[in-house]
């Protein structure tokens, strides 16, 4: 079994002080959300949440991950 490893360089490298975020997705049948979650667990914004567009493809998944992601971003500064 191998496992392919992708490495990224980000655009504007955080300073050494900044604390490490992630978004969080809960992708379901019926609604999806996302937060921006800090390396503690806690949540740093609001959650942003939409109904799940299944019947509307996956490019139709894929604009409202990308549209809550950038919410959730923009929230949490």
């Amino acid at each position: 079994m191998s496992q392919d490893v992708l490495s990224f360089t980000p655009l504007n490298p955080a300073p050494p002080d900044a604390v490490p975020l992630v978004v969080g997705l809960d992708l379901g049948g019926t609604k999806m959300a996302a937060a921006l979650v800090g390396a503690d667990g806690a949540l740093q914004g609001p959650v942003a949440s939409c109904p799940t567009p299944a019947h509307d493809g996956p490019a139709a998944m894929l604009d409202s991950i990308s549209v809550l992601v950038q919410e959730v971003v923009a929230a949490g500064g």
